[in-house]
């Protein structure tokens, strides 16, 4: 089951003691849930767990090359972390029209009349792509990172509600002088529920290492596409 950000504040407030949140409430919880998501990220990421992978559908206009304007809160890619791949059709065309854009380092330059965003990087942390006389629809493929917290009906990491609420617990203990023997138990919890959760990642990861290798083919945001087949 997936655990929004209410269930978390929830949570945070029973482990407190607090399971009305009439002390720890939502406003005051969801800052400090936030930084701590944040740093789970990271520590995810260093486990060598998959992202999420979305698809954004965006309309441009003509002569549009800078899609950094998409990273905003709000927009389109405020989420994500890697962009994977980018298909582009003209305005209007069904969706059997789309054609994949070519990855390239550094974009070439194209003629006056150049119709499509026929080649894309990301640079700096933006999308950049070769410019179309026409009005174009972007099909954009990325990995995400968290989830905007501050909508409280957004969903975290499947399987990390109970160490985010334990973390947040904790941090919230310490800064009222440990609220007695709390800060200790919640610390203790917090640390074997992250060690459980890490062993049943590095478990998986293992399990997919020494299974068949999937044919597959990839865009990546650096180098060539690469490509893995089953031997």
């Amino acid at each position: 089951m997936l655990q929004n950000v209410n269930d978390i504040v929830k949570r945070v407030g029973a482990l407190l003691d607090d399971p009305a949140n009439t002390r720890y409430d939502a406003p005051y919880l969801i800052p400090h849930i936030d930084q701590h998501f944040d740093e789970m990220d990271v520590e995810l990421e260093k486990l060598g767990m998959q992202y999420i992978q979305h698809i954004a559908i965006v309309p441009i206009a003509g002569n549009v090359t800078d899609l950094t304007y998409l990273l905003a809160d709000g927009q389109a890619l405020a989420t994500m972390k890697v962009p994977t791949r980018l298909d582009w059709k003209q305005n209007g065309l069904p969706d059997t029209s789309y054609l994949r854009s070519s990855y390239v380092d550094e974009l070439d330059d194209v003629g006056p009349n150049s119709v499509g965003a026929l080649q894309w990087t990301f640079q700096q942390g933006g999308i950049f792509i070769t410019p179309s006389t026409t009005a174009l629809v972007l099909r954009i493929y990325f990995d995400a990172v968290s989830t905007d917290l501050y909508d409280t009906s957004q969903n975290v990491i499947r399987g990390t509600a109970h160490i985010l609420a334990l973390r947040v617990a904790t941090f919230v203990a310490a800064s009222n002088n440990g609220m007695g023997t709390l800060q200790a138990r919640l610390e203790k919890k917090s640390a074997k529920a992250w060690n459980d959760f890490a062993s049943v990642v590095n478990m998986k990861n293992q399990a997919k290492q020494r299974g068949p290798r999937p044919m597959h083919r990839r865009y990546f945001p650096t180098g060539m596409p690469q490509q893995s087949s089953q031997q």
